[in-house]
């Protein structure tokens, strides 16, 4: 009796190493194969601002083009899903991409814009937007924004400790205005001055404001 429950036992470890064996060899064939199968397809999505978005889907179509082999063709294995959305998100108009395949081999592709929320001028008329975390970002060849302007600014803006503070001071300033519709329809342009005080340029009229006006309002 007892050799029969030796037997036994021996039997069923070794049934279950079998089907433990070929699960593991399934698992691997499955992944092998995987790696060998190709991009099928893709869908790109954009979100942009309220004012729409600065990239289309063809310009994200060129960024998978220049940081891949390919896109449709290009080798499962082959596809380093975190390398190609860091590279994209260095777009100057991008905040954040996610990529990812799903069951069916198709590659999802979200981009995440980053928001303008103010224009600004320094003092030899050098331009660009100010963004949603109060960093510069170049202005867009094809498309006009109707954002609040801020004029007279150094142009060692954004290099230096004092013009930084002045970035984080504009952002707040820039947040009061577009979401305050009154303000943003009173408000044609803010000219900052030598002596540090701002200048209202109103849609009708003139005015002038003190250095921490936006603050009165909030």
């Amino acid at each position: 009796m007892k050799i029969k429950k030796i037997i036994r036992k021996l039997l069923f470890v070794l049934l279950w190493m079998g089907i433990g064996t070929g699960m593991i060899f399934l698992l691997v064939a499955g992944i092998s194969q995987r790696n060998k199968e190709r991009l099928r397809s893709y869908t790109i999505e954009v979100k942009g601002g309220a004012q729409g978005s600065f990239l289309t889907i063809e310009h994200v179509e060129d960024l998978l083009q220049q940081h891949t082999a390919g896109v449709r063709g290009e080798l499962m294995a082959g596809f380093n899903l975190r390398t190609v959305a860091s590279k994209m998100q260095e777009h100057p108009f991008i905040r954040k991409v996610q990529l990812y395949f799903d069951n069916q081999d198709v590659l999802h592709v979200s981009v995440q814009e980053k928001i303008p929320l103010a224009r600004l001028f320094t003092q030899s008329g050098s331009s660009f937007y100010l963004d949603e975390l109060g960093a510069p970002m170049p202005l867009a060849a094809t498309k006009t924004l109707k954002l609040p302007v801020f004029t007279g600014l150094p142009d060692s803006i954004g290099r230096t400790k004092k013009d930084s503070l002045l970035l984080c001071e504009l952002t707040t300033a820039a947040k009061t205005i577009v979401t305050d519709s009154f303000w943003s329809s009173q408000i044609a342009q803010m000219d900052l001055k030598p002596a540090g005080d701002w200048e209202m340029i109103p849609t009708v009229g003139a005015g002038y404001l003190r250095r921490a006006w936006y603050r009165d309002w909030e």
